[in-house]
């Protein structure tokens, strides 16, 4: 089951991808435990992992795609290879994940609508590292309830579920 799979990627991640990690998190102030999930799903906790498809060419540990951020590694000073190195492409990824906190945070604070404020949550916050602020926003816009923003996100389901998956077995590894 994924489950397994993501308690044993747990069980055997490299101490020092924990402490590189821990690092990130505490510098971008985002909870360790969604920083090592966010690695395990994405890469399974391999620094060279790589997604190449039509769509992206995401790489690293959190799967940055080279060709949505391009700008930031330019900012940056890195080149998409940069992203291999396990320092630099958390660096990267928890970055993009604390902006991704913070847009949720903010969504959450401009809706006076009990439903909008359940479905900014954990869940929406998956969505935005996966599918990217503009989408979710724009489908956040078209949303009246949880139960919309299910419909509206294709896929989100079986991020959302992988993700806690991913949780689940960081907090059993006791990673924290």
């Amino acid at each position: 089951s994924d489950l397994e799979k993501m308690r044993k990627l747990a069980k055997n991640l490299s101490p020092a991808v924990v402490a590189i990690a821990r690092k990130h998190a505490t510098a971008k102030g985002v909870p360790l435990r969604e920083v090592v999930a966010t690695i395990l799903r994405e890469s399974g906790g391999k620094p060279r992992a790589r997604n190449l498809s039509a769509k992206e060419d995401s790489r690293g540990l959190m799967q940055v795609n080279v060709r949505a951020h391009s700008a930031l590694l330019a900012r940056k000073g890195m080149a998409p290879d940069d992203l291999y190195d396990p320092d630099k492409g958390v660096d990267v990824g928890t970055l993009l994940y604390a902006d991704a906190r913070k847009h949720v945070a903010a969504l959450v604070a401009k809706s006076a609508v009990p439903q909008h404020k359940q479905a900014h949550s954990l869940d929406t916050l998956t969505r935005l590292y996966y599918a990217g602020p503009k989408y979710v926003t724009e489908t956040l816009q078209k949303a009246q309830s949880t139960d919309d923003t299910k419909h509206l996100f294709k896929n989100s389901e079986t991020y959302v579920d992988h993700w806690r998956n991913a949780m689940q077995a960081v907090r059993e590894a006791g990673i924290a």
